[in-house]
């Protein structure tokens, strides 16, 4: 493969997203509500637990909902930048969590600031293959020329091994 091709993606709220903490919020308060009734009589510890899981799990959703103001993810087919509220340029990408269609991915400003953000196939599918492509492709090393391509493949090596 030459390279990734470059690519724009919007970023932004994803109902798919919002169904997946959603269910896990549940298997989270279940999970401790199963646990205070299994081991002990449901008291006000198993009551603490339980609401103070819901809390903190619902704080944090809210917190996370709030910072996923509508944005524009690119790739130039080197770095990543994100447009919106906080730029970041020369970014990198890593998948955190893949699920074919929804995709968790951590952007990461050299050294400064990081961002998740949650891509769904749905704001853009006739996009999502070059996005896949441009997520799990590496960056050309600075090092790294059309010759240096040449060489390895004279030396028995793969480019990318």
């Amino acid at each position: 493969m030459h390279g990734a091709p470059s690519v724009s993606y919007p970023v932004g709220r994803s109902r798919n997203a919002d169904l997946l903490v959603l269910i896990i919020w549940i298997f989270g308060v279940g999970s401790s509500v199963f646990v205070s009734i299994r081991f002990e009589a449901f008291g006000w510890r198993q009551a603490s637990l339980t609401l103070g899981v819901a809390l903190a799990s619902a704080l944090a959703w809210r917190d996370f909902s709030r910072r996923a103001a509508p944005a524009e993810l690119s790739f130039d087919g080197q770095h990543w930048s994100l447009s919106g509220s906080t730029v970041l340029r020369a970014a990198a990408a890593h998948v955190a969590l893949d699920l074919q269609s929804l995709l968790l991915v951590r952007v990461i400003e050299s050294g400064r600031t990081q961002r998740w953000i949650w891509l769904d196939r749905h704001a853009k599918p006739e996009r999502w293959r070059d996005l896949r492509r441009a997520v799990y492709s590496r960056a050309p090393s600075a090092g790294s020329a059309a010759g240096s391509g040449r060489a390895a493949s004279a030396s028995g090596h793969h480019p990318l091994s």
